[in-house]
């Protein structure tokens, strides 16, 4: 039971590194503008994720059939330093994850309000106009609301 979770976690750790480096390689193509590559990482990227997946299905029914809910009590039961260790690890690499996924995230918003602004120069609407505040009211009735209050204060 301990080699089958030793081993399972080994190899989620593996995948979540590979995961790490197929960000850092979007993270440059969407620099370069190089769609093609951003779609092929996109795919590696879905993919290593359902292996991901896959394997926490099998460790979780495996643990299941021995009575434990999760790997985390069956290492707390099991008292067993080499699994601390890898479980520690693997945190810390998801961790990792977590962080270029933001910073991902973040890069396409950047491009998609760039496009955007492209584009609006590119079509002469400099100053589009807003009908709607950011609470969806529209501004006409937002000001007349603000100098009504101001005025019986």
């Amino acid at each position: 039971m301990r080699d089958f979770i030793l081993e399972g976690l080994e190899n989620q750790k593996r995948l979540v590194e590979s995961m790490i480096n197929a960000f850092k390689d979007l993270q440059k193509a969407v620099v370069k503008r190089d769609y093609a590559m951003v779609e092929r990482l996109s795919a590696q990227i879905e993919g290593l994720s359902f292996e991901i997946a896959s394997l926490e299905e099998e460790r979780s029914l495996h643990l299941l059939k021995q009575g434990f809910e999760n790997v985390k009590e069956f290492i707390e039961k099991s008292s067993d330093q080499q699994l601390e260790l890898t479980l520690a690890e693997l945190l810390e690499k998801l961790n990792e994850l977590t962080i270029l996924m933001d910073t991902t995230r973040e890069m396409f918003e950047f491009e998609n309000t760039y496009i955007k602004f492209v584009n609006m120069l590119y079509s002469g609407n400099v100053n589009p106009v807003e009908t709607y505040s950011q609470y969806g009211e529209s501004k006409n009735l937002v000001n007349n609301v603000v100098n009504r209050y101001t005025t019986f204060k």
